[in-house]
């Protein structure tokens, strides 16, 4: 657990350093001000939205610009030359920008006030803000630079999006459960319109599986993108 503190500590610095939470109070900034601008009429069905929205930008993008930011510094090399377990590290990485997105939905969604269901769009955040950066990460690491980042980008997002447009009545498919964003969105919107209890559970179950099976991606694209030119 030692390494693991020291490597949280220092990516928590890090993203004071390079200015990130700063970035991410502005970026909660815009989105409470898009909020206090909407009619309350409309809060149940673009407070979800929004939500969703800010954590995948925040938990694709800003990941994904440190990384690369560490890769042309060469830090990420540096790191898989050390003898602290890959896993460690990319553990740490992921659960101090997952703190920060999560912080930054919980500020939105205090500002927005009441909104049941607490506990459930709680995990939902934290599960959701989780899965998204390390989608971002696993992009960044594959793509190496932003030049060949923008295309499967925007192809992911465009992905993503669907279960937005799900939410808010544009499209719908028994087939939308297998997009990851989807488990996600069905239990944020649970915080404005009840979902049955075996419909959240298999949100939940799908959303922790994504989890997994994206964590085991991040580890494998490592190992082979950068460990694997080293020797490790």
């Amino acid at each position: 657990m030692k390494p693991f503190a020291a490597l949280l500590r220092h990516e928590l610095l890090l993203l004071l350093r390079q200015n990130v939470i700063g970035i991410a109070v502005a970026t909660v900034v815009i989105y409470a001000a898009a909020l206090y601008f909407l009619p309350k009429i409309y809060h149940d069905t673009w407070v979800p939205a929004l939500l969703m929205s800010e954590i995948v930008t925040m938990g694709v993008l800003f990941i994904a610009a440190v990384v690369f930011i560490e890769i042309r510094q060469q830090t990420v090399i540096a790191f898989a030359v050390t003898p602290v377990p890959t896993t460690t590290w990319i553990l740490a990485k992921l659960t101090a920008f997952t703190l920060l997105s999560t912080g930054a939905a919980q500020a939105l969604l205090i500002l927005q006030g009441s909104f049941p269901n607490g506990i459930v769009v709680t995990v939902a955040i934290v599960l959701s803000a989780l899965l998204y950066n390390q989608i971002g990460f696993i992009l960044a690491v594959l793509t190496g630079n932003i030049r060949d980042f923008f295309l499967p980008l925007s192809l992911v997002m465009g992905l993503l999006a669907l279960s937005v447009y799900w939410h808010l009545g544009v499209a719908d498919s028994p087939l939308f459960w297998i997009i990851p964003s989807y488990p996600a969105m069905v239990l944020l919107a649970s915080g404005a319109t009840p979902a049955p209890a075996a419909t959240l559970a298999l949100a939940l179950l799908l959303l922790l599986l994504w989890n997994a099976a994206t964590f085991w991606l991040c580890r494998h694209v490592f190992r082979t993108r950068i460990c694997s030119r080293l020797g490790r």
